[in-house]
């Protein structure tokens, strides 16, 4: 989980890394003060969230939860208390 300077989140859940294949992240600087975080499971399939600044000293959290199951769920959590 990711929690933004405004509150809102983004939860992401990442496969585990089954037969040697692992999921992989990017993170982007889009040059506005925003960041692309980018997730590729080894099928192919894509996650992205884009994270704001931390402006006024607020910064997202983001948590990560075991789904006992091989994934994992990321969850990002903004200031104002959305979630992605």
């Amino acid at each position: 989980t990711i929690t933004n300077p405004d509150g809102t989140t983004t939860t992401t859940v990442i496969k585990d890394g089954v037969d040697g294949k692992s999921p992989t992240a990017t993170v982007v600087d889009n040059g506005d003060g925003t960041h692309t975080v980018t997730i590729t499971n080894p099928d192919g399939t894509t996650t992205t969230t884009v994270i704001k600044d931390g402006a006024d000293g607020e910064s997202p959290t983001a948590t990560v939860v075991d789904n006992g199951d091989g994934t994992h769920t990321v969850t990002i959590t903004n200031p104002d208390g959305t979630t992605t």
